[in-house]
This record gives C-alpha cells, structure tokens and sequence, in this order.
C-alpha cells in the first residue's frame, strides 16, 4: 500500500452541538429525532419552543463540561489504541476492498454523545455516549468505528464510478442498506475481527438486522448474510471487488421499491418494529432481487 492514512481522535462540544441540531432537522434520517429525543427526554421540553436550536446546544455544551474528564480519557486511550493499530487496520481495509490511497490523508475523529456515530467528507464522529453512561460496558472501539464509516466513504466514492460507468443512480435507500450491509458482513469476516480485536461479530445497525432478502430459488436470507456469503464467493474466484460491487449493485437497482417502501416503515415506527409481531413480520417479508446482465 502505497499511502497509509492516519486517523486524529479529538473532542469537540461546539461540532457536537451542530451535529445535534443537523440530525434533529434531518431531510432524510427522519427517526433519527426520534432517537435523540428518546434517548435524551430533557430536550423534548424545549422541542416547541422558538429557541430549540439554542436549548439543545447549551444542553451538549453543558453535558461537555460536567463529563470533562471522563471525555479527556476516553480521546487520550482512543488515541493510543489507533496508534498501535492503526496500520494494520487500513491494511485490512485495502485487502477488503481492493482500495488504494492516492495520497496522503487524515482522517479526524470527532466525540459525539449521540446514540449513533455518522460520517462526513474525510471525517466521522465516534459516539462515547455508552462509554459516558456505562464506563464498566466494553463499546466498539474508535478505530472500529474509524474503519466501518470509512468504509463507507469509499463505498460511495466506487458507487459512483460504478453509475457512472453503467448509466444508472442507485436509489438513496437502496444505497444505505447495502453500505451498511457490506460493512457489516466485511468487518464480521474471521480476519477483520482479528485485526480490529472483535470478540463478537456486529449485528449492524437496527435497520438491518431484520431486513431479508431473496434472490433467484435461494431462501430468504437476513441481508448480511446475502452479501456476506457473495463476498465470499468473490474472494474464492479471486474476482475484483469493483466486478461484485457493480454486481449488488445491479442486484439492489431492481429492487429499489422494496427497499424504499422498508425505509418508509422505520421512518415511521423505528425501533418499535423490533418489538411489535405484526410490524416485525411485515418488515421480515423477504425483498426480491432479480437477476439481470449489465450491459458491459
């Protein structure tokens, strides 16, 4: 590998505060709000009121300040941990997906106290809100969450080699359950969890962890499973990781309805759908992928 990337783990109220605020008026994460209020209820009283945006950034301001210390730890032993393991680990993303680095590149790390941990253009944040609120429970590491959302980046920026090489734009649902389903089967594979000192494969993100698929006379499968076992057969035929990115590519374009209407469905009810029978069977209904040849 001929560049080698580095990754900058740091605290940042102020960024924190801003990504509160973009994921609360989020266009298209809408159970995301949700999520925020549900996992923080003080900011539901201020949720009608004119000053919002300034209530909820003196309330990540404030939870800065009075967890300090705990947030200084949690950066410094970060820092340390992508120190030691840092290389390895952009070695096992490059084998992963046949990437290379044209340049030199860091990538910044940033807190958040959010329940998730999104990404940005050569940026991720790394939620510690676990960490803060159970110091005793072992959470996914920052150089984990470093490679799952980077990860992503590239999967976007060979999506659009991949559009515009075949004149197609997958649909924006489609595109999120098979990122997160890809990073999620990758970094599950036996290797990655040595590399990334895993004890216990990732369900994946809530919305995935229940969402089925089916292609040709095969039987339905969770779709990490799916893409998993067709990265598998990649690796064995020494095919390129681009040549089976286009092809689930191809598969999740025919599709895209399906997946539009799951993501309407955890719009709407969100985790609940993991605990109600009804709404669980109908999220649990296989979607269909069909077979087609790409017009090389």
């Amino acid at each position: 590998m001929r560049y080698t990337p580095k990754i900058i783990f740091s605290a940042s109220a102020a960024r924190d505060a801003e990504l509160f605020w973009d994921f609360l008026t989020h266009r298209y994460f809408l159970d995301k709000r949700r999520c925020i209020l549900e996992t923080f209820p003080k900011l539901k009283e201020y949720a009608h009121r004119k000053d919002f945006k300034e209530k909820v950034g003196a309330f990540v301001l404030d939870y800065y300040r009075r967890h300090r210390k705990e947030i200084q730890d949690i950066v410094e032993s970060g820092n340390e941990l992508i120190r030691r393991d840092e290389a390895r680990a952009f070695q096992l993303l490059s084998r992963l997906v046949d990437y290379q680095w044209k340049r030199p590149i860091t990538y910044r790390a940033y807190t958040t106290i959010l329940p998730f941990s999104p990404f940005g253009k050569q940026h991720f944040y790394y939620s510690i809100l676990r960490k803060l609120s159970h110091p005793e429970w072992k959470a996914a590491s920052v150089l984990f969450i470093g490679i799952h959302e980077i990860s992503h980046m590239i999967f976007f920026e060979l999506l659009r080699q991949i559009e515009r090489e075949y004149k197609l734009m997958l649909h924006e649902d489609a595109q999120y359950f098979l990122k997160e389903a890809l990073t999620t089967a990758l970094l599950n594979r036996r290797e990655s969890m040595g590399v990334l000192r895993k004890e216990k494969k990732e369900p994946g993100n809530l919305e995935i962890q229940e969402l089925r698929v089916i292609s040709g006379n095969g039987a339905p499968q969770k779709i990490v499973a799916f893409v998993g076992k067709r990265y598998a057969r990649y690796r064995n035929k020494k095919a390129a990781f681009l040549d089976f990115l286009s092809r689930m590519v191809f598969l999740t374009h025919t599709a895209e309805k399906d997946f539009n209407g799951k993501k309407k469905l955890w719009d709407k009810y969100g985790r609940k759908i993991l605990t109600d029978r009804r709404l669980l069977a109908v999220y649990r209904k296989p979607i269909r992928l069909h077979a087609v040849e790409r017009s090389d």
